[in-house]
């Protein structure tokens, strides 16, 4: 299958699983530069659909552009070109005051004067509801968030996941269509940050608002989201559901960047793989030429009779759940191979030692280069 084809199939896949959703936002052939016309293109001709009350995660590396889509979505920065819409209202011309849109930054950049509950009710009181909608609202935000108890305390007598939390409530509670979330995890330690990334998909369930979430660590994007778009020099290289990404990147750099993986380049035809050093491999493929034979670490077996490569095991590096092997073979990068740790024991391998490397015939990706 040809790179244009795989990717028509998976968007294909997705409109039949998302069809029937109402649509959130839309963004339609949208560009933006820093100097305008003039200048380099930041984002390049990016056209998007979100649908309600889904939690979408764009990720991608430092410097890729997902800050500045989150930007201009919410009015803070101008496109050049393109158009963005709200349901079915263009928020193109509109300041940000006016677009029902709210944004938790990764500071939280909440008002150190103002108690939990205070900062809650900010924008509300902004929005001039009345006293007792404003007083319901902030009491249950912070039952929704689970900071009753801190509701008079200051942002500085607060851990840092109780301030992304008191953040949170306020960007939730004058019920926003969409929420913006910029890298909001960053500042965390894992365990936190591993405890956070469940509590925002319990509050994206249950206030049933639309999530646009903003990261380049992957574990976050694919634990939390129902749909991932990886964004890449300014482009979103493929749209799809978590496994659909990890499992069947459409290209080398998606592939790349998520989680670990194995490049093996080679030469197709006749319905073979032939790489450097000889080896040919019975991998189909509709395209005859230069490939890019891909494999995840996990989906490989080491042991010390026989496999489909050989070589010696130069490096291990133990992770406590699991185990990296990295093998030297002949005329190939280094394989990496990763075993699920078990039980508690010596490694069956140890460095130097011959050994064989077993890859499934179902677990190579053919990628073009």
């Amino acid at each position: 299958m040809t790179k244009t084809s795989e990717i028509a199939s998976i968007k294909k896949e997705e409109g039949s699983l998302l069809a029937t959703q109402p649509v959130c936002l839309t963004i339609n052939e949208l560009s933006f530069s820093y100097f305008g016309q003039m200048g380099s293109t930041l984002l390049d001709n990016i056209s998007l659909k979100i649908y309600k009350n889904e939690f979408f995660t764009l990720l991608g590396p430092s410097g890729c552009g997902k800050t500045t889509l989150l930007r201009l979505i919410a009015g803070f920065q101008q496109q050049i070109s393109g158009q963005i819409l709200l349901g079915s209202q263009s928020l193109t011309e509109k300041p940000p005051f006016q677009r029902p849109v709210n944004t938790v930054f990764q500071n939280y950049a909440l008002f150190p004067h103002l108690t939990v509950a205070q900062n809650v009710a900010f924008g509300l009181e902004m929005k001039k509801f009345s006293a007792t909608a404003i007083k319901t609202t902030v009491s249950d935000m912070l039952s929704l968030v689970k900071l009753k108890s801190e509701a008079h305390h200051y942002p500085r007598e607060l851990s840092g996941g109780q301030q992304q939390r008191a953040a949170l409530a306020r960007a939730l509670a004058a019920r926003p269509e969409l929420l913006l979330l910029d890298e909001p995890l960053s500042a965390l330690d894992l365990k936190l940050r591993k405890e956070m990334q469940r509590e925002l998909k319990r509050l994206q369930h249950e206030t049933g608002i639309t999530f646009l979430f903003v990261t380049h660590n992957q574990d976050e994007a694919l634990s939390m989201s129902d749909r991932i778009g990886v964004m890449v020099d300014g482009q979103i290289q493929q749209i799809g559901t978590p496994a659909e990404i990890y499992n069947r990147p459409v290209n080398r750099c998606v592939a790349e960047f998520i989680g670990d993986i194995n490049f093996l380049d080679g030469v197709a035809g006749q319905g073979h793989v032939t790489l450097a050093g000889g080896h040919s491999l019975p991998v189909q493929t509709n395209q005859d030429g230069f490939v890019t034979l891909a494999f995840r670490p996990e989906h490989a077996t080491l042991n010390q009779q026989s496999g489909l490569f050989s070589g010696r095991l130069k490096e291990i590096l133990y992770f406590g759940t699991s185990t990296v092997y990295y093998v030297e073979c002949e005329g190939q990068p280094l394989i990496r191979v990763r075993s699920q740790n078990i039980a508690e024991g010596h490694a069956p391998f140890v460095i130097g030692e011959k050994v064989y490397v077993q890859i499934p015939r179902h677990a190579f990706r053919v990628l073009m280069p």
